[in-house]
Formats: structure tokens, C-alpha cells, sequence
């Protein structure tokens, strides 16, 4: 319930009257003064209060000290001081007065002659001496002009009974004289003893002056209640007489109505957005008491109607008599707070207002009621408290803090200065040395008389207390700057303290990030100015602005460069906003190719109650590891196991390592700083990672001298981000500024090729990179942080080369099929031409993936002769010819190889050009059973099989050849069971009909496994090498076969069609051949040499199957024959359904009675 007034006997007539008790009572006075300016600062310093403002540059300040208790002074000797601090260089200039208001209009009846500012000093004062002419109140502007800087101030002065009295800014002139008054008040003087005896009491208990606070401030709840309604009655009564001797009581009765019994008066109130009270909004929540003034005695308040004004500022009554006088009684009082209001000395006073006969109110201030510019101005802070308190738990999940008082207009001292621009919040969980302080027995948020309208720093302080009340933030006070926390010597008790420091870095940023964010679900957001924006303001007495926008996570604030880390407030601030705010931006300092963006947007309630209440947090270490349980639904460590992990929790916690990396408390790693890091990693023969180590580069973009992160793991998961391939063991490391760079030893970098391996097959890996960083606290204390997520980035990893393995035979039989080693030579040839790709790729003249060469020799056992590598410098040179023909050894083996560095993809992907591949150089002597499940094997890896086969010595002898030589028809063994297995692997089979045609097939070989089959129109086919492919029941023509002679004379082309077709031969589109027995057909034709020839084979559309094609000189001439032109008609390619359809066909070719070579 309000508390009503009581009535007082002491006139204002009689203030001037001497008090032989004065002289003590202002020096105890000025005593208690200074104890509790004293400790205001000290509960800022020691850390004992949660201060909101920033220590900012101070500015110059014009400032009057005005007594706490007003006898009054003779108009013939009145003279003030202006006392001027924080001057800066030389001030010269001047101080004006204008007399902007008078309570009887008259402002000529006062005049104060201007002063002049002239001093070199820091601190100056100087006297003003007005001309008193007419009694009454006047509202005076006091403008100091000078030119190193401007200021307007407002002070009071009352001329009443040849007496003055006056204020300042703050200050109350009428509780002034009431305090005076009430000297003489016999209950007033024993509540006032028993205040001070109780202080007396308390003060003994405590190591510290408990002079800070207000006498008062030790009586019980039903003795302040009392004292305040002493004051309040005598201030009521002052009021009245200070009307009647000034002539206002006249004005202020001008026009008031007098309700009639059972009329319905609706009372609108409303409240001041700003200082110059010139704009108002209805003042919502605040409890309402009508009063019938003829009703007030001993025994009775007079109250006959009370509630609280409604959204609309509105409360409606019933008048209970004709001609009503009653009095609208308005206080700032909540269900869990009440707001006080300082008069700057040693006193408080609730906060309430009074108007008589009045339905429209605007409170401001007001001459007439007595309300003094601090309580009007105060409702501005009642109903932010308001809004807060009832909506705290809606819009924070968290419960609305109790709050024993909400203080107002205080004042404090810096250096013997006054300042009014401070708040902070205190309660009795603070402690000095382990003892309870008096003062903060009791939860309170106190502002100081500059911040009357500053919302950002009422709910700043108000998320302190919600913080304090749920067990959710260890706090740490005292100065701060907003830049880092670590290297401010302001605060001793941060000052190189990491705990410390980054407590008030998390304690503050958590207020400014709650002061603002508070206000974007309210339904105050855009009525009041620069209220439910993304800035943060706090505005001085001065007028000057401390703001800072949370959105904008790099931009300035006054010339500060050290913003970032865990213990920056700014940066902590900001970062707490990019989690909750809606506008989801790029990274501007922690960038990189993908994942650098604040893609996070959850909201305010769920944050606090999830991740801030009940969570004692000690710093934003504390604070990562609940958010990050919270929004990526794991607990830290969660997602580094390797193997599967959960996939939208790592994209989740991608997203919170992105923002800690941008206010750099995680660390950054992007394509930027690291080229193309595990470019042929995979390939030994390309990169020697003893030489050339794969290097890692990222940054911690913090700022300050706080040691960093310096221990680290680097996490690889897969593009899809649901497996973790590889992480490396925790790595030390020490920055330079803020870069670390690592090599990755040898054996590392393998084990990851190596993990990647694993992975479905992929001829390139994209893998996306973390950085697991912890501060250790190496140099600070050994107070450990983290660990923290970084960003992730992309990074290419090719985990395969083109592999090729090449296979020769060593057995004893080529001693007879290969006597001059021609075979050694073709393998050597073949190197040379992988080699010399890989020349051109490297020097830009041909594209594609560089070869990696394995060369192995096999008999009855296989010797490797090179794993993979570069083909350059490798040679079969050494090779013997011993032993037996192990090819399904050699096959298998060669596989096993393969597998080693490229691993079967699964599924199986289309055979292209870097599709594995093995070349075999054998007689085919002694081949095993175990030959077809070998290349099988082989075709089921996904590698690509081809066979050049050496003719053996038992071939019946047929037609000669270009030197004489006997070339084979038939073999005297089936063989295609070999060659469907074979070209099921999407590969060649051949057979070299003469030692010398192995260099060829060489050319052979590496012009068709550079396109995949599929992609084959024409085929450059040399001569005596039978080379097998398989027709296609598409309808879909094979390919066009080119030959370039190399002698004049003729050439015969055989085809044989196996029985599963007849082809019908034209070269150069001429017909004409011939069936030669056994399903062979051949056409012969003249050819000059030099000269290319198209064949085409023109099989049906519904042929398919085996078939073979070699092209053999029949006859050498010196001159050459009728040229035919050349063509090269490009022809659809070989079909890969033909290499299912092979795979089916070939076990009925096993089972076939006629077979044919």
C-alpha cells in the first residue's frame, strides 16, 4: 500500500529561524556524504558491484554543491558556487544564466549577471551573485560557453519571506526543507536516533566504513515506512504554504472540476520519454490511490479508491460525495521492486507524485506539486523496470529478479569530482574478505542521476540481477573499458589476471548483449528513442554517447583496436548477439571459402534458461561449452571420435565454431592461408612429405597480450560430414602474432591418405577441416580455456593417382618366344611414354592426373621391382627368364598392390581414364586354372586388365611375315575364356603374333587407356598384333580401325567372328572380302606407305560377341601402288552395356564345343 501523508506543524515562514543543532547536523552530514561517495566508487573498483558503464574519456563538468538541509539564506547575501572539473589544456569563456520559468510567469523578478571562465587548471570555481527583485520560484538555465566546450545544467532557486533557497540539476530543493522542517518533529528525531544507533551497531561488524549509506537505511520496513510518511506530510504541507505566499495556489485550483456523487472519472496518466519532457507515453503498472481530501484525518487516509493504471496509463472511479476534492496519488512500486529516488546528500524517497483535482496528467516537472526534474524523471525508469520484471520470465525463461529497491539520481565522487554517470547492481552475494557488506544486504540496482533515460543501462543492470538470482554467471566488477579485460590497468584485480579478466568480459558483455536484446521483444521497441535497436548506448550527463552496435561484429567504438578474445567485453558482447539476433551476415574477420557466416538464431529464453540459468559460468569458456551442448545437442568431444558421427550436430557445431572464430576466441583456418596443402599427398612419387611436409596455417584473431590458444588437434571429416576420417594426436604450439603454422609430420599425413582411403571411392576427397583449439593458460596462470571449434574449410585431398601396375614375364619359356628381350624393352617403353605425360601435365601442355607406376616381373613367384612411383628412372632391365608362368599369382598380386593405395570404391563407379589399370607382357606358357577368377578379381576392384600375349613356340607355322617370320592362325589351346574375362575389366587383349610387335603394342596400349571404353570411336591398329573386342547388339557400329602403312606393297585384314557374326569388311569404303574358313573373313588391299586406311568391320545391328581383328603385310614393294585416299570416319564407341553383356556371355564361351583362335 502507498504510504499517505500526516500532518506536520512547521510553517516555511519559520525555515530561517536558527537551530543551535545545525552546525552538527551539517557536519555529520557532510561525514556520511563522503562515506557514501566513497564507497560507491569503492564497490566499482573492488569489484563488488556489477557496473554497466564503460569507462569512457571524462568531460568537462559544471557542477553546485547545494546544502542537504535548508534553514534558507538572506536574499542580501546570497552567492552560489560553480565548481568546474575535468578541464582540459586552458579554459576560457564565460557562464550565462536565463531565467526560462517563474511560478508567477514574472522571470525578470530574478537576475543572475554572467561570470567569466579564465584558468589553466584542471579544476577551477567560480561565484555567481543573483539580483533577487520579486519573490517566487524560478526554473534557471545555466549555459557555460566556453571554448574547449559547451554545457547546459538547470538549477532551482525559491525567494520566499526575504529567504533563498536553491538546487542543482539533482538535487531536491523542497526535500531540502523538509529535512530542516522536520528537526523539530519529535517522531522524526526518534526514528532518526534509532537510525543512527543502528548503523552504530551494524558498522561494528564490518572492516569498512559503513558511513556509505543512509542512517536510514538501517531501520526496519515499518520504521521507514513511518519516516517516509513524515516527509511526505510535511512536504504536502510545505507545498501548501509555499502556494499561498507565492500567489500559485490561485493558478493551480484555475479550472479543476468537482465530481458529483456516482460520476465516473477516468484518470490518464503519462510519463516522459526523454529529458526535455516534451513527449509522453502511458505510464503502465504503477499502483494508483484516490484520496478524498475531506476525509483525511487522524484515523483515516482519506483513500477511497485504489488499483493499478492499465496499458492505456488509465485507472476509473466512482466520486462518493457531490463536489469531490480529491487527490491522485501515483507510486512506483511492483511486486518485485520499488523505485526510490536519491537527493544527491543523504537521503532517499519513494517515488511518488501527487496532483489534486486532476484527470489528465503528464508527469514532469512540476512547480505546483512539487515535483522536482529527478522524480519526474524517474518514471522513466519505473517502467522499464516494469516491463522487464513483468515479462522476464517470458522472454528470458528465467524468473524476474526481487529487488529490494531500484535507486534513482545518485551521485558520486571521483577524485573530489561529482559524477552522476554510473549504475551498477549489488546484492548479497558479495562479499570483502568473506564478510556480508551492510550496504548490499539487500539485492538494489542504483543509477546514477545521469542515466534517467538510458534503457540500454537499466536492462544492462536488470540481466545482472537476473543473472545473480539464478545462479548463473560468477561475477567480477570493478572498472572496464570494453577492450580486453587482461591488459587494463585500471582494474588491479583483472589487470593480467585470465580468471579474472575474462569474468567481467563475460559478467558485462552478457549485460549489454541482455540490455539490448531485452528490448527486441518488447512492445516498447521503436516508441522510445534509440530503444529495441542493436546498438548499445549510454548517454552522459555531458551528452556524450558511449555506444556501440552489436551487429556490426568489426566496427569502431571510440579509437579502440582491442576488441577481441575471450576477454574483450565488446567481442564477448557481440558474439552473444550474433547468436540470438535475426540477421544471419558473412564473417568479416574470420573468413574462408564456405563456412564462415553467423547462420544462428536461437531465442533469447532459450539461450538464457538453457545455457545461462543455474550454470555458475566462469567466463565464455563456461558459457561455449553449454551453448554448444544446447545448439548442437552433444556435449563437447561428442563428435571426435573417427568413425560415424552425427552429421547435423557437426553442422551445427560448424556453426558455433564460425562465430567463435570471428571474435576470435576460436581459431580460423581458410584456403586463404593454406594453397592447395595435400596436393599429391597420395602420390609419393610426385611429393616426398620428408622434403616436402604437408603445412597448416590458421589464426586466432584475438587482440591483447592474454596468452592464446596454444594446444590443438586438427579433425578431417568427410564432404557429406557424417564421418570423422582422421584426427590428429593433440599438437603444442606456439603462435607467431596470431598465425600458427604446422607441419605435418611424415607418418601423419600417410595415416590420413591412408584414412581417406577408406571412404567410398572418390577419385578427388573433398574434406572438410576443423581446428580444435585450448588456451592452457602457459603463461597465465595455468588457468585453462576451451576447448573451442574452429570454422571449418574445405580442402581437396587426391587420394588416388592414375595407378597403373605394370606385369613382365620372367619364366623360363621366354628364352624361346622372347630370346632377344624384347619384351624388357616394350615394358621399358612404356614407362618412358608414362613418363613423359607426366612431363607434359606438369609443364601445362596436357591435362589430366599424373601417373604412379608399380613394375613388378613374375615367374613361379613375383619379384616388385618398384612400388608406386614416378615412372621416370624405372626399368625392367633386370628381369632373368626362369621359372614358370604364374599369371594369376602376378594378377592377384598386382590387385593386392592397387588396393594398397586406392581401395575399392563402393559402389563401383564407371571406367574411365584414371580408372586403375594392369598390363601384363606373358607367353601365356603354363597358365593356370586360376587365371579367369584372377582377372575377375581384378574387374570386380574396379581395375582395368590388359593382356599382351606373347605367341608361343608351339604355333603351327602359317603364312610369312614381313621378316620371314611364321605367324600363328590358331593356338593350339582355347583362350577365350581369357580374353572375355579380360575385356569384362573394360581392358584389351592381344596377342603379339612376333617379338618386335611388343613396341607396338606399347603405342597400342597407351593410346586406348587414355580414354575410357565407352569413349572409343577409332582405334589406330598396328600391324601382327590381334587385338579382340566385343560386338554389340545396339545396333551401335564398333569401332572404325586405322592403319598407316609402313611399306608399300599389301595388307590383309582378318576378322574373326567367332562364329557370333560376318562381318563385312571395307577399307576406305570399298567392299570385297573374302571368307577364308573357320568364320575368318579377310580383306587384302594395296597400301604406300605412309598412307592411313579406314577399316570398318559393318557388323549386323543384332551381332554380338567375341571377335578378333589383326592386320598382317602380305607383300613388300619398292614403289608404291595406286594411292587410295585415306579416311578415318569416327565411329560410335564401344557401348559399356557390351561389358555386361560380356560378363554374362562369359560362361556360355566356356561351355562352347568349337572354339576358335
Amino acid at each position: 500500500m502507498l504510504e499517505t501523508q500526516r500532518e506536520g506543524s512547521v510553517p516555511v515562514s519559520n525555515t530561517g529561524s536558527a537551530d543551535n543543532n545545525h552546525m552538527e547536523r551539517e557536519a555529520m552530514r557532510a561525514l556520511t556524504l563522503l562515506g557514501r561517495l566513497f564507497m560507491a566508487c569503492l564497490l566499482l573498483s573492488m569489484g563488488l558491484a556489477q557496473a554497466s558503464s564503460i569507462d569512457i574519456p571524462k568531460e568537462p563538468l559544471v557542477w553546485v554543491d547545494t546544502p542537504n538541509e535548508q534553514a534558507g539564506l538572506p536574499a542580501k547575501d546570497f552567492a552560489f558556487e560553480l565548481q568546474l572539473f575535468n578541464l582540459k589544456d586552458s579554459t576560457t569563456g564565460q557562464i550565462r544564466f536565463e531565467v526560462t520559468e517563474a511560478n508567477h510567469q514574472d522571470t525578470s523578478g530574478l537576475s543572475i549577471p554572467a561570470v567569466t571562465i579564465q584558468t589553466s587548471d584542471a579544476q577551477a570555481t567560480v561565484t555567481a551573485t543573483p539580483r533577487l527583485l520579486k519573490e517566487g520560484w524560478y526554473t534557471v538555465a545555466v549555459l557555460t560557453e566556453a571554448a574547449q566546450f559547451e554545457r547546459r545544467n538547470t538549477m532551482h532557486i525559491l525567494f520566499v519571506n526575504g529567504q533563498v533557497f536553491y538546487d542543482w540539476e539533482g538535487a531536491d530543493l523542497i526535500n531540502s526543507i523538509v529535512r530542516h522542517n522536520l528537526q523539530s518533529n519529535a517522531e522524526y528525531k526518534q526514528l532518526q536516533a534509532q537510525a543512527r544507533e543502528a548503523k552504530a551497531i551494524r558498522s561494528k561488524t564490518v572492516p569498512v566504513n559503513a558511513e556509505a549509506e543512509p542512517a536510514e537505511r538501517f531501520l526496519s520496513a515499518n520504521e521507514q515506512n513511518a519516516l517516509n510518511a513524515l516527509k511526505q506530510s510535511e512536504k504536502q504541507r510545505l507545498l501548501q504554504d509555499i502556494r499561498q505566499l507565492t500567489g500559485l495556489e490561485n493558478i493551480s485550483k484555475a479550472g479543476a472540476s468537482t465530481p458529483a456523487a456516482g460520476e465516473r472519472v477516468t484518470v490518464t496518466v503519462q510519463w516522459p520519454t526523454d529529458a526535455t519532457q516534451a513527449t509522453f507515453l502511458p505510464l503502465h503498472g504503477a499502483p494508483i490511490e484516490i484520496i478524498n481530501i475531506d476525509e483525511i484525518g487522524l484515523f483515516d487516509d482519506g483513500v477511497f479508491a485504489k488499483g493499478v493504471l492499465d496499458a492505456n496509463g488509465q485507472f476509473t472511479f466512482t466520486s462518493p460525495v457531490n463536489n469531490l476534492k480529491y487527490r491522485v496519488k501515483i507510486g512506483a512500486t511492483h511486486s518485485s521492486f520499488k523505485v526510490l529516488v536519491s537527493d544527491q546528500n543523504d537521503g532517499d524517497a519513494p517515488l511518488v507524485v501527487q496532483y489534486d483535482q486532476a484527470a489528465t496528467i503528464d508527469i514532469r516537472t512540476d512547480i505546483t506539486n512539487g515535483i522536482s526534474a529527478p522524480f519526474a524523471n524517474s518514471w522513466a525508469a519505473f517502467q522499464a523496470m516494469y516491463d522487464m520484471a513483468s515479462n522476464a520470465q517470458g522472454f528470458t525463461g528465467m524468473a524476474a529478479p526481487q529487488l529490494d529497491f531500484v535507486l534513482t539520481n545518485a551521485l558520486s565522487r571521483d577524485g573530489g569530482a561529482p559524477t552522476i554517470d554510473f549504475a551498477y547492481y549489488t546484492s548479497p552475494n558479495m562479499e570483502w574478505l568473506g564478510i556480508p557488506i551492510p550496504w548490499t544486504s539487500v539485492p538494489q540496482i542504483v543509477l546514477g542521476g545521469g542515466n534517467f533515460f538510458d534503457w540500454d543501462v537499466f536492462s544492462h543492470e536488470y540481466g545482472h540481477a537476473v543473472a545473480d538470482q539464478n545462479n548463473s554467471i560468477i561475477s567480477v566488477g570493478g572498472p572496464h573499458n570494453g577492450e580486453n579485460q587482461y591488459d587494463y590497468a585500471s582494474n588491479t584485480a583483472t589487470f593480467h589476471n585470465k580468471q579474472k579478466a575474462n569474468r567481467l568480459a563475460m559478467n558485462e558483455a552478457y549485460g549489454t548483449w541482455f540490455g539490448v536484446a531485452f528490448w527486441q521483444y518488447s512492445s516498447y521497441k521503436g516508441k522510445i528513442p534509440l530503444v529495441g535497436d542493436t546498438k548499445y548506448r549510454d548517454v552522459t550527463s555531458t551528452n556524450a554517447v558511449f555506444e556501440y552496435d552489436l551487429e556490426d561484429n568489426a566496427g569502431a567504438v571510440f579509437s579502440y583496436t582491442n576488441m577481441f578474445g575471450e576477454d574483450s567485453e565488446i567481442g564477448v558482447g557481440r558474439l552473444l548477439w550474433d547468436l540470438t539476433d535475426a540477421v544471419n551476415e558473412d564473417n568479416v574477420r574470420a573468413t574462408c571459402s564456405k563456412y564462415c557466416k553467423d547462420a544462428i538464431t536461437v531465442p533469447m529464453a532459450g539461450l538464457m534458461s538453457q545455457t545461462i540459468a543455474g550454470k555458475q559460468l566462469d567466463g565464455i569458456s563456461d558459457f561455449h561449452r553449454e551453448f554448444y551442448r544446447y545448439y548442437v545437442g552433444k556435449p563437447i568431444g561428442d563428435l571426435d571420435s573417427v568413425g560415424q558421427i552425427d552429421s547435423a550436430a557437426l553442422k551445427k557445431a560448424i556453426q558455433v565454431g564460425s562465430v567463435f572464430a570471428e571474435f576470435g576466441i576460436a581459431a580460423n583456418i581458410n584456403q586463404t592461408n593454406n594453397s592447395d596443402p595435400f596436393k599429391d599427398i597420395g602420390n609419393p612419387a610426385l611429393r616426398n612429405l620428408d622434403t616436402q611436409p604437408v603445412e597448416l596455417v590458421w589464426e586466432q584473431h584475438k587482440t591483447g597480450t592474454m596468452p592464446g590458444l596454444d594446444q590443438f588437434e586438427i579433425l578431417f571429416y568427410n564432404q557429406a560430414m557424417d564421418t570423422l576420417v582422421y584426427k590428429t594426436d593433440t599438437i603444442t604450439l606456439s603462435p607467431t602474432g596470431k598465425r600458427y603454422t604446422y607441419q605435418m609430420p611424415k607418418a601423419q599425413a600417410e595415416a590420413l591418405v591412408q584414412a581417406a582411403t577408406q571412404l567410398p571411392y572418390q577419385a578427388e576427397h573433398t574434406l572438410v577441416v576443423m581446428i580444435k583449439g585450448t588456451a592452457t593458460g602457459v603463461g597465465a596462470a595455468g588457468i585453462s580455456t576451451g576447448p573451442y571449434y574452429s570454422n571449418a574449410e574445405e580442402f581437396k585431398l587426391a587420394t588416388d593417382q592414375r595407378y597403373s601396375v605394370i606385369a613382365v614375364d620372367s619364366s623360363g619359356s621366354n628364352l624361346n618366344t622372347d630370346p632377344n628381350r624384347l619384351r624388357v624393352s616394350a615394358g621399358n617403353a612404356m614407362l618412358g611414354n608414362m613418363a613423359a605425360r607426366n612431363d607434359r601435365i606438369r609443364t601445362g601442355n596436357e591435362t589430366g592426373k599424373l601417373m604412379s607406376v608399380a613394375a613388378i616381373d613374375f615367374d613361379s613367384n613375383v619379384r616388385v621391382i618398384s612400388h608406386f612411383a614416378d615412372p621416370n628412372g624405372l626399368n625392367f632391365n633386370s628381369i632373368d627368364s626362369y621359372g614358370g608362368t604364374e599369371i594369376g599369382l602376378a594378377i592377384n598380386h598386382s590387385v593386392a598392390m592397387i588396393q594398397g593405395v586406392r581401395p575399392t570404391p563402393n559402389p563401383l563407379p564407371a571406367i574411365d581414364a584414371n580408372t586403375p589399370r594392369i598390363y601384363a607382357l606373358t607367353d601365356m606358357e603354363d597358365a593356370g586354372s586360376d587365371v579367369v577368377p584372377a582377372i575377375q578379381n581384378a574387374g570386380q576392384n574396379n581395375i582395368v586388365f590388359n593382356l599382351g600375349h606373347l605367341v608361343p613356340l608351339s604355333i603351327k607355322k602359317a603364312p610369312v611375315g614381313r621378316a620371314g617370320e611364321g605367324i600363328a592362325l590358331k593356338v593350339a589351346e582355347p583362350m577365350d575364356n581369357i580374353i572375355a574375362a579380360t575385356l569384362a575389366t573394360g581392358g584389351s587383349y592381344a596377342t603379339l603374333e612376333n617379338a618386335e610387335s611388343q613396341e607396338a603394342w606399347v603405342a597400342l596400349m597407351d593410346e586406348i587407356n587414355n580414354t575410357a571404353p565407352a569413349e572409343r570411336t577409332t582405334i589406330n591398329l598396328p600391324l601382327n598384333i590381334k587385338l579382340y573386342g566385343l560386338a554389340q547388339d545396339t545396333g551401335l557400329p564398333e569401332p572404325t580401325y586405322v592403319f598407316t602403312a609402313v611399306d608399300h606393297g599389301t595388307v590383309a585384314v582378318t576378322v574373326d567372328g567367332k562364329g557370333n557374326f560376318i562381318p563385312a569388311l571395307t577399307v576406305d569404303g570399298a567392299a570385297g572380302q573374302e571368307d577364308i574358313g573357320q568364320d575368318q573373313y579377310q580383306r587384302e588391299f594395296s597400301v604406300a606407305k605412309g598412307q592411313s586406311y579406314s577399316i570398318k568391320i559393318n557388323e549386323a545391328d543384332t551381332a554380338a560377341g567375341l571377335y578378333s581383328i589383326v592386320l598382317r603385310q602380305t607383300s613388300i614393294t619398292q614403289t608404291p601402288p595406286v594411292v587410295v585416299p585415306a579416311a578415318a570416319v569416327p565411329v560410335p564407341s564401344l557401348n559399356v552395356w557390351a561389358l555386361a553383356l560380356l560378363a554374362a556371355l562369359l560362361g556360355m564361351v566356356a561351355m562352347q564345343t568349337r572354339r576358335r583362335f
